[in-house]
């Protein structure tokens, strides 16, 4: 997992407190904690608050509520986490600033998200069609290919994904400092697409993930992690 190993590097003291925002259920906690850190995770789920909650015992505190209203006070944090939420929120702004808010002067935060340049996702307008066409979705149920309900549903939203100037610029302009870029998975397979061969999938990304030391074609990856600082 890219956000862990880039965590351990942070190489932070035993006791650091720790926010993850979008905590889901808890994997990213999990690693925090087991390398000394306080764990605290906010999601606007109870499901996965739950789910965090198993994972965790009772050595977190886990809060439900809003990421754009987050109920810490200022300088709190030694690190803040937060990965896969931003595609979701138009204008993530607000949120970011709000990551640096909680943020002790100094610190890092780290936030991951999906990278629109990702080859990945030039066939996502076809995908969507599918998902609404009840021929499409009969004929993936009656080949019974191993697609689930979830990835068969058509979204009520939409996603915003960003480059990698942009995801820089954002932070940036949210007032963060010194902003760095960690690329993981080239990733050629459309989602849910790579479901139906998940070690075929698995495998090409294992072998593409080898070309993203070439910088014409790290900026193809589909994920994007950046770190960047609260200034002191």
């Amino acid at each position: 997992m890219v956000v862990s190993r880039v965590y351990r590097d942070l190489s932070l003291p035993a006791g650091a407190r720790v926010l993850d925002v979008a905590c889901g259920p808890g994997r990213f906690l999990l690693e925090a904690a087991s390398l000394g850190a306080v764990p605290v995770g906010i999601d606007s789920s109870g499901d996965m608050l739950r789910a965090a909650s198993t994972r965790l015992g009772q050595g977190a505190r886990l809060v439900m509520g809003d990421a754009m209203a987050l109920p810490f006070g200022a300088c709190c944090f030694d690190a803040v986490n937060c990965s896969g939420l931003i595609e979701y929120i138009p204008e993530p702004t607000p949120l970011l600033r709000e990551i640096l808010r909680v943020l002790k002067p100094g610190r890092r935060a780290l936030v991951c998200s999906t990278n629109r340049l990702s080859p990945a996702l030039i066939l996502e307008p076809f995908v969507d069609a599918a998902r609404r066409s009840a021929v499409a979705k009969g004929l993936v149920r009656g080949l019974r290919l191993p697609f689930d309900e979830v990835a068969l549903r058509e979204r009520g939203f939409r996603l915003t994904f960003h480059t990698p100037r942009r995801l820089i610029s954002l932070l940036s302009g949210a007032g963060f400092e010194r902003p760095e870029l960690q690329y993981f998975h080239l990733q050629f397979l459309p989602h849910p697409f790579d479901r139906i061969a998940p070690r075929l999938a698995t495998g090409c990304v294992t072998l593409t993930d080898r070309f993203l030391s070439l910088r014409p074609l790290r900026v193809l990856a589909e994920g994007l992690l950046a770190v960047a600082q609260r200034p002191c």
